[in-house]
């Protein structure tokens, strides 16, 4: 009985070794690319380094000041005061950034930056949307090829007159089903399309395997529904009508609330209630939706930051330091908008997210 028990001891004594040698193995394989991240992180605009540049007196002097970032190839030609080069060259920075971590990242964490990409794809998606919907030109020199939209589709893009010519083109792309339906409106288009990202990215989620896989999900699900709190409010802000479930939200008493109070209220038993109790509280003395839209992204950006620590070694910063980026992003463009309509500092600085 006494060598039965020894030999038990020995084959758990065995398997726990065997557990953390796995566990172990699975966490240094990204250290390289966590040191890598760490370093570039120390040159994320904090929020002194925003603070200064609000206070930009141009949008010259802006860009100026920006030439000593990882944005520095992207702004060689930007024209006075033109947002929308500046945009470009922040999107084309972002994406470039994404392409860096990738490359330094283990290659079974790869294809989570690839299915990230679909982010970016789904913007470029609803430029052309927009665009066929008003019957408005957009300038080929201001989007960028990225993943599945490669240089060849997007001229087949630009070459597109109506939505039905985007189905046409689109046919054989991950997207093909979005354009299957017919919409009612643009932020219905907007809704339907998100939603089929997001569960194009969890079906390649919920199939891959890496350390702290939950954590990595939480962070695609909460920016999920962020965004549709978000089209939420902007439909009723704009009277839209949509018929599209979205997660456990009930779609049409969303929009048929009779007041933001109300809308509000329906998210009094969720981890979204004290913020948008607070944004409510902003909007009624500035009337504008903004205060929702800051404060929402502001919550996802705590989040996603504040759990850093927790999953530290791993492939939970990789991702992180994208999300950061991000938000740097919306920052810079919100700073440039600032400048270009003449704000003062200190409202371009209460608009930062």
């Amino acid at each position: 009985m006494s060598l039965v028990m020894a030999i038990s001891g020995i084959a758990a004594a065995v398997a726990i070794v065997g557990v953390t040698v796995y566990k172990t193995n699975a966490e240094t394989a990204y250290l390289y690319a966590n040191a890598r991240v760490i370093s570039r992180s120390s040159a994320i605009a904090d929020k002194a380094r925003l603070s200064q540049l609000a206070g930009s007196s141009t949008l010259q002097d802006f860009v100026n000041s920006l030439k000593d970032s990882e944005y520095a190839p992207y702004l060689e030609n930007i024209e006075k005061n033109n947002i929308t080069q500046f945009n470009m060259a922040l999107e084309e920075g972002f994406i470039q950034s994404l392409k860096d971590i990738r490359k330094i990242s283990p290659a079974k964490f790869q294809k989570v930056f690839d299915i990230y990409q679909m982010i970016v794809e789904a913007k470029i998606i609803k430029t052309f949307y927009r665009s066929r919907v008003s019957n408005t030109p957009i300038d080929k020199t201001l989007l960028a090829p990225i993943g599945s939209i490669n240089p060849a589709l997007m001229t087949h893009l630009h070459d597109t007159k109506s939505v039905a010519d985007m189905k046409v083109v689109l046919r054989d792309s991950n997207y093909k089903e979005v354009f299957d339906s017919e919409y009612q409106s643009v932020e219905e288009f907007d809704l339907a399309l998100e939603e089929h990202v997001i569960r194009s990215i969890d079906a390649v989620l919920m199939k891959s395997s890496f350390h702290n896989k939950d954590a990595i999900l939480s962070i695609f699900t909460k920016r999920r529904e962020i965004r549709q709190i978000l089209t939420l409010i902007k439909c009723r802000l704009r009277e839209k009508k949509i018929d599209i479930r979205i997660g456990s939200i009930d779609t049409k008493k969303a929009l048929e609330c009779k007041d933001m109070k109300e809308f509000v209220d329906l998210f009094a038993n969720t981890e979204y209630s004290e913020v948008l109790q607070k944004a409510l509280e902003e909007s009624k003395s500035e009337e504008s939706y903004y205060s929702f839209e800051k404060l929402l992204w502001q919550h996802y950006y705590e989040r996603v930051t504040g759990t850093e620590l927790r999953y530290s070694i791993g492939p939970y910063p990789l991702l992180s330091y994208i999300v950061k980026k991000e938000i740097e992003q919306k920052n810079l463009l919100i700073i440039a908008k600032g400048i270009a309509s003449g704000m003062e500092k200190k409202d371009i600085e209460g608009m930062l997210i």
